[in-house]
């Protein structure tokens, strides 16, 4: 999914800071991920390199995230329930399909809240913040 890059591209990336806990930023750093096509890496000596290194991994985390066939083969119609172990009497108790019904719109609930890609796509359908805001508030690298 990163070999294409559709909803991240890497010619619409900026510089921006990015909050990490201490543990997060570790495994980040120290995860290889050679980059994929669409992203031009500066030279691995250039001072510019971790920082576009950094972002290469947040990108294609991202572009994972709204890629992947996990999250968006979810779907909000209610799957078939295995009612192998139930006994058949139960099934057809009021009480049971109360259960069930409440067990759906709490699943559904839950799940909408959720959902990665949803959050992510919401994120995305926000205006897009001026190239000025942004760069107003650039720091030099702590390295």
């Amino acid at each position: 999914s990163c070999q294409k890059m559709q909803k991240f591209p890497p010619y619409t990336s900026i510089t921006v800071s990015v909050k990490f806990t201490k543990i997060l930023y570790a495994q980040i750093v120290s995860q290889r991920l050679n980059a994929p096509k669409p992203f031009i890496m500066p030279l691995s000596t250039s001072k510019k390199y971790p920082a576009a290194e950094l972002g290469m991994k947040l990108a294609c985390g991202f572009e994972i995230l709204c890629i992947d066939k996990y999250y968006t083969g979810l779907s909000s119609k209610p799957n078939k329930l295995n009612t192998e172990v139930i006994h058949p009497s139960f099934l057809n108790s009021i009480l049971y399909k109360q259960l069930e019904k409440i067990a759906k719109e709490q699943f559904l609930k839950y799940q909408k809240n959720s959902s990665p890609l949803e959050q992510i796509d919401e994120i995305l359908k926000l205006p897009m913040v001026s190239d000025e805001v942004l760069m107003s508030n650039i720091k030099q690298d702590d390295d």
